[in-house]
Protein backbone atom coordinates (compact mmCIF):
# COMPACT_ATOMS: atom_id res chain seq x y z
CA UNK A 1 0.00 0.00 0.00
CA UNK A 2 2.82 2.45 0.78
CA UNK A 3 4.39 1.89 -2.64
CA UNK A 4 1.06 2.42 -4.41
CA UNK A 5 0.34 5.56 -2.39
CA UNK A 6 3.82 6.88 -3.19
CA UNK A 7 3.44 6.31 -6.93
CA UNK A 8 0.06 8.05 -7.05
CA UNK A 9 1.24 10.95 -4.90
CA UNK A 10 4.42 11.43 -6.93
CA UNK A 11 2.36 11.53 -10.12
CA UNK A 12 0.13 14.29 -8.71
CA UNK A 13 3.18 16.27 -7.57
CA UNK A 14 4.67 16.32 -11.07
CA UNK A 15 7.42 13.72 -10.89
CA UNK A 16 8.14 12.14 -14.27
CA UNK A 17 9.35 8.64 -13.48
CA UNK A 18 9.94 6.10 -10.74
CA UNK A 19 13.01 3.88 -10.72
CA UNK A 20 12.46 0.22 -9.80
CA UNK A 21 15.61 -1.73 -8.86
CA UNK A 22 16.11 -5.48 -9.01
CA UNK A 23 17.45 -8.20 -6.78
CA UNK A 24 15.97 -11.68 -6.70
CA UNK A 25 18.07 -13.91 -4.44
CA UNK A 26 21.31 -13.17 -2.63
CA UNK A 27 23.49 -14.35 0.29
CA UNK A 28 21.81 -13.64 3.62
CA UNK A 29 24.91 -11.74 4.78
CA UNK A 30 23.87 -8.90 2.44
CA UNK A 31 20.56 -8.32 4.23
CA UNK A 32 22.26 -5.85 6.58
CA UNK A 33 23.10 -3.46 3.74
CA UNK A 34 20.44 -4.38 1.16
CA UNK A 35 17.40 -5.12 3.29
CA UNK A 36 15.27 -8.24 2.92
CA UNK A 37 12.26 -7.48 0.74
CA UNK A 38 12.71 -7.04 -3.01
CA UNK A 39 9.59 -7.30 -5.15
CA UNK A 40 9.86 -8.69 -8.67
CA UNK A 41 10.49 -5.63 -10.82
CA UNK A 42 8.37 -6.21 -13.92
CA UNK A 43 5.37 -7.42 -11.90
CA UNK A 44 5.56 -4.36 -9.67
CA UNK A 45 5.89 -2.05 -12.68
CA UNK A 46 2.79 -3.59 -14.25
CA UNK A 47 0.83 -3.19 -11.02
CA UNK A 48 1.82 0.46 -10.54
CA UNK A 49 1.28 1.33 -14.21
CA UNK A 50 -2.29 0.04 -13.95
CA UNK A 51 -2.93 2.36 -10.99
CA UNK A 52 -1.46 5.52 -12.57
CA UNK A 53 -1.95 7.34 -15.85
CA UNK A 54 1.11 9.48 -16.66
CA UNK A 55 3.94 8.21 -14.44
CA UNK A 56 6.72 6.36 -16.25
CA UNK A 57 8.45 3.32 -14.75
CA UNK A 58 12.10 2.62 -15.45
CA UNK A 59 13.94 -0.47 -14.26
CA UNK A 60 17.07 0.70 -12.54
CA UNK A 61 18.45 -1.78 -13.21
CA UNK A 62 17.34 -5.18 -14.42
CA UNK A 63 20.31 -7.55 -14.22
CA UNK A 64 19.97 -8.79 -17.77
CA UNK A 65 22.66 -11.47 -17.40
CA UNK A 66 20.37 -13.49 -15.09
CA UNK A 67 17.32 -13.38 -17.38
CA UNK A 68 16.21 -15.25 -20.45
CA UNK A 69 16.33 -12.33 -22.91
CA UNK A 70 13.47 -13.63 -25.06
CA UNK A 71 11.16 -13.82 -22.07
CA UNK A 72 12.34 -10.44 -20.78
CA UNK A 73 11.63 -8.94 -24.20
CA UNK A 74 8.12 -10.42 -24.09
CA UNK A 75 7.52 -9.02 -20.59
CA UNK A 76 8.74 -5.57 -21.64
CA UNK A 77 6.69 -5.50 -24.84
CA UNK A 78 3.55 -6.55 -22.97
CA UNK A 79 4.10 -3.95 -20.25
CA UNK A 80 4.82 -1.29 -22.84
CA UNK A 81 1.44 -1.95 -24.46
CA UNK A 82 -0.57 -2.25 -21.25
CA UNK A 83 0.98 0.95 -19.86
CA UNK A 84 0.60 2.82 -23.17
CA UNK A 85 4.32 3.37 -23.58
CA UNK A 86 5.31 4.24 -20.03
CA UNK A 87 8.13 1.72 -19.55
CA UNK A 88 11.89 1.96 -20.00
CA UNK A 89 14.51 -0.71 -19.37
CA UNK A 90 17.63 0.17 -17.46
CA UNK A 91 19.90 -2.85 -17.94
CA UNK A 92 23.17 -3.86 -16.26
CA UNK A 93 25.47 -6.86 -16.12
CA UNK A 94 25.30 -7.11 -12.34
CA UNK A 95 27.87 -7.08 -9.55
CA UNK A 96 26.67 -9.88 -7.24
CA UNK A 97 28.17 -13.04 -8.70
CA UNK A 98 26.26 -15.44 -6.43
CA UNK A 99 22.93 -14.03 -7.61
CA UNK A 100 23.87 -14.26 -11.28
CA UNK A 101 25.12 -17.83 -10.90
CA UNK A 102 22.18 -19.04 -8.80
CA UNK A 103 19.80 -17.78 -11.49
CA UNK A 104 21.68 -19.64 -14.22
CA UNK A 105 23.52 -16.67 -15.67
CA UNK A 106 27.05 -16.53 -16.97
CA UNK A 107 29.26 -14.82 -14.40
CA UNK A 108 32.18 -14.37 -16.78
CA UNK A 109 31.86 -12.40 -20.00
CA UNK A 110 29.04 -10.32 -18.56
CA UNK A 111 29.76 -7.44 -20.89
CA UNK A 112 29.43 -9.62 -23.96
CA UNK A 113 26.20 -11.08 -22.62
CA UNK A 114 24.71 -7.62 -22.01
CA UNK A 115 25.46 -6.53 -25.56
CA UNK A 116 24.22 -9.77 -27.11
CA UNK A 117 20.97 -9.68 -25.17
CA UNK A 118 20.30 -6.02 -25.98
CA UNK A 119 20.78 -6.78 -29.68
CA UNK A 120 18.50 -9.80 -29.43
CA UNK A 121 15.68 -7.92 -27.70
CA UNK A 122 15.87 -5.07 -30.19
CA UNK A 123 15.49 -7.51 -33.09
CA UNK A 124 12.52 -9.21 -31.45
CA UNK A 125 10.81 -5.85 -31.01
CA UNK A 126 11.39 -4.64 -34.58
CA UNK A 127 11.77 -7.55 -37.05
CA UNK A 128 9.10 -9.87 -38.44
CA UNK A 129 10.05 -12.67 -38.70
CA UNK A 130 13.12 -12.55 -36.46
CA UNK A 131 16.39 -14.43 -36.85
CA UNK A 132 19.35 -14.23 -34.51
CA UNK A 133 22.75 -15.90 -34.10
CA UNK A 134 24.65 -15.40 -30.87
CA UNK A 135 27.03 -17.06 -28.42
CA UNK A 136 24.24 -18.41 -26.21
CA UNK A 137 21.04 -18.19 -28.26
CA UNK A 138 20.31 -18.70 -31.95
CA UNK A 139 17.10 -19.13 -33.95
CA UNK A 140 15.70 -18.46 -37.41
CA UNK A 141 12.39 -17.17 -38.82
CA UNK A 142 10.73 -16.80 -35.44
CA UNK A 143 7.37 -15.18 -34.71
CA UNK A 144 7.37 -12.68 -31.83
CA UNK A 145 4.28 -10.55 -31.22
CA UNK A 146 3.02 -8.13 -30.08
CA UNK A 147 5.60 -5.46 -30.82
CA UNK A 148 6.05 -2.56 -28.37
CA UNK A 149 4.13 0.71 -28.67
CA UNK A 150 7.29 2.78 -28.26
CA UNK A 151 9.62 2.83 -31.22
CA UNK A 152 12.08 2.31 -29.81
CA UNK A 153 11.23 0.91 -26.41
CA UNK A 154 14.12 2.67 -24.62
CA UNK A 155 17.05 0.72 -23.25
CA UNK A 156 19.28 2.61 -20.82
CA UNK A 157 22.76 1.19 -20.27
CA UNK A 158 23.45 1.17 -16.51
CA UNK A 159 26.46 0.35 -14.40
CA UNK A 160 29.61 1.45 -12.66
CA UNK A 161 32.14 0.05 -15.10
CA UNK A 162 34.08 2.45 -17.29
CA UNK A 163 32.69 0.62 -20.30
CA UNK A 164 29.13 1.76 -19.53
CA UNK A 165 29.46 5.16 -21.24
CA UNK A 166 31.06 3.79 -24.44
CA UNK A 167 28.54 0.94 -24.49
CA UNK A 168 25.66 3.38 -24.11
CA UNK A 169 27.09 5.49 -26.94
CA UNK A 170 27.18 2.44 -29.23
CA UNK A 171 23.96 0.57 -28.43
CA UNK A 172 21.92 2.44 -25.84
CA UNK A 173 18.99 4.84 -25.94
CA UNK A 174 20.43 6.38 -22.79
CA UNK A 175 23.17 6.21 -20.18
CA UNK A 176 22.35 5.57 -16.52
CA UNK A 177 25.55 5.48 -14.45
CA UNK A 178 25.69 4.46 -10.82
CA UNK A 179 26.45 6.89 -8.03
CA UNK A 180 29.76 8.71 -8.41
CA UNK A 181 31.62 11.89 -7.61
CA UNK A 182 30.89 14.89 -9.81
CA UNK A 183 34.38 14.69 -11.32
CA UNK A 184 34.01 11.04 -12.30
CA UNK A 185 30.54 11.64 -13.73
CA UNK A 186 31.74 14.57 -15.86
CA UNK A 187 34.76 12.59 -17.08
CA UNK A 188 32.55 9.71 -18.23
CA UNK A 189 29.97 12.11 -19.69
CA UNK A 190 32.70 13.62 -21.86
CA UNK A 191 33.56 10.09 -23.05
CA UNK A 192 29.90 9.49 -23.87
CA UNK A 193 29.58 12.67 -25.96
CA UNK A 194 32.92 12.05 -27.70
CA UNK A 195 31.96 8.50 -28.68
CA UNK A 196 28.46 9.50 -29.81
CA UNK A 197 29.89 12.28 -31.98
CA UNK A 198 32.43 9.86 -33.46
CA UNK A 199 29.64 7.42 -34.30
CA UNK A 200 27.50 10.15 -35.83
CA UNK A 201 24.76 9.67 -33.24
CA UNK A 202 22.50 12.59 -32.36
CA UNK A 203 22.11 13.67 -28.75
CA UNK A 204 18.45 14.48 -29.38
CA UNK A 205 16.23 12.07 -27.49
CA UNK A 206 19.20 10.38 -25.81
CA UNK A 207 18.61 10.00 -22.06
CA UNK A 208 21.30 10.80 -19.48
CA UNK A 209 20.62 10.11 -15.80
CA UNK A 210 22.20 11.70 -12.73
CA UNK A 211 21.55 11.04 -9.04
CA UNK A 212 20.61 13.69 -6.48
CA UNK A 213 20.84 12.58 -2.84
CA UNK A 214 18.73 15.10 -0.97
CA UNK A 215 19.67 13.89 2.52
CA UNK A 216 22.51 11.75 3.85
CA UNK A 217 21.64 8.08 3.36
CA UNK A 218 22.18 5.57 6.19
CA UNK A 219 25.69 4.16 6.43
CA UNK A 220 24.55 0.64 5.51
CA UNK A 221 23.13 1.93 2.20
CA UNK A 222 26.37 3.78 1.50
CA UNK A 223 28.24 0.56 2.26
CA UNK A 224 26.00 -1.29 -0.19
CA UNK A 225 26.79 1.31 -2.85
CA UNK A 226 30.50 0.69 -2.34
CA UNK A 227 29.93 -3.07 -2.60
CA UNK A 228 28.61 -2.50 -6.12
CA UNK A 229 31.82 -0.72 -7.11
CA UNK A 230 30.29 2.76 -7.01
CA UNK A 231 30.84 5.75 -4.72
CA UNK A 232 27.97 7.38 -2.79
CA UNK A 233 26.87 10.72 -4.17
CA UNK A 234 27.41 13.88 -2.17
CA UNK A 235 24.36 14.58 -0.01
CA UNK A 236 22.67 17.99 -0.15
CA UNK A 237 21.57 18.14 3.49
CA UNK A 238 18.04 19.10 2.48
CA UNK A 239 19.24 22.39 0.97
CA UNK A 240 16.60 23.09 -1.71
CA UNK A 241 18.53 26.03 -3.09
CA UNK A 242 21.54 23.82 -3.82
CA UNK A 243 19.20 21.18 -5.23
CA UNK A 244 17.74 23.72 -7.69
CA UNK A 245 21.23 24.82 -8.72
CA UNK A 246 22.26 21.20 -9.22
CA UNK A 247 19.25 20.45 -11.40
CA UNK A 248 19.94 23.55 -13.51
CA UNK A 249 23.60 22.58 -13.88
CA UNK A 250 22.62 19.05 -14.91
CA UNK A 251 20.35 20.45 -17.62
CA UNK A 252 23.16 22.64 -18.96
CA UNK A 253 25.57 19.72 -19.41
CA UNK A 254 23.02 17.46 -21.10
CA UNK A 255 21.48 15.47 -18.24
CA UNK A 256 17.84 14.69 -19.04
CA UNK A 257 16.72 12.69 -15.97
CA UNK A 258 17.54 13.45 -12.32
CA UNK A 259 16.85 10.58 -9.93
CA UNK A 260 16.22 11.93 -6.42
CA UNK A 261 16.98 9.88 -3.31
CA UNK A 262 14.96 10.81 -0.23
CA UNK A 263 14.90 9.52 3.34
CA UNK A 264 14.44 5.78 3.85
CA UNK A 265 11.97 6.53 6.68
CA UNK A 266 8.49 6.63 5.21
CA UNK A 267 7.16 9.54 7.26
CA UNK A 268 10.14 11.73 6.39
CA UNK A 269 10.01 10.53 2.80
CA UNK A 270 6.40 11.70 2.36
CA UNK A 271 7.28 15.17 3.61
CA UNK A 272 10.40 15.41 1.48
CA UNK A 273 8.75 14.51 -1.84
CA UNK A 274 6.24 17.31 -1.17
CA UNK A 275 8.85 19.93 -0.30
CA UNK A 276 11.10 18.98 -3.23
CA UNK A 277 8.19 19.20 -5.64
CA UNK A 278 7.29 22.68 -4.36
CA UNK A 279 10.87 23.96 -4.39
CA UNK A 280 12.27 22.37 -7.55
CA UNK A 281 9.70 20.71 -9.81
CA UNK A 282 6.91 23.27 -9.59
CA UNK A 283 8.98 26.35 -8.79
CA UNK A 284 7.67 29.62 -10.15
CA UNK A 285 11.01 30.94 -11.44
Amino acid sequence: PAIVETARRAEKLGYDFISLPEHTIFPVEHERTMGRTWYETMTLAAHLAALTSTMRFYTGAVIVTQHNPIYLAKQAATLDITSNGRIGLGLAGGWLEEEIGWLGGEVRNRGKTVEEYIGLMRLLWTRDPTSFTGRRISFADASFHPKPVQKPLPIFVCGTAKVSAPRAARIGDGWWPSSSTSAVFKENLDVLWHDMDALGRSRDGFAVFRHLTLYELPEEIQEHTRHTGAEPDEAFGGDMGRAREFVDYCARIGVTHVLVFFSTRYGEFREQIESFADAVINRKN
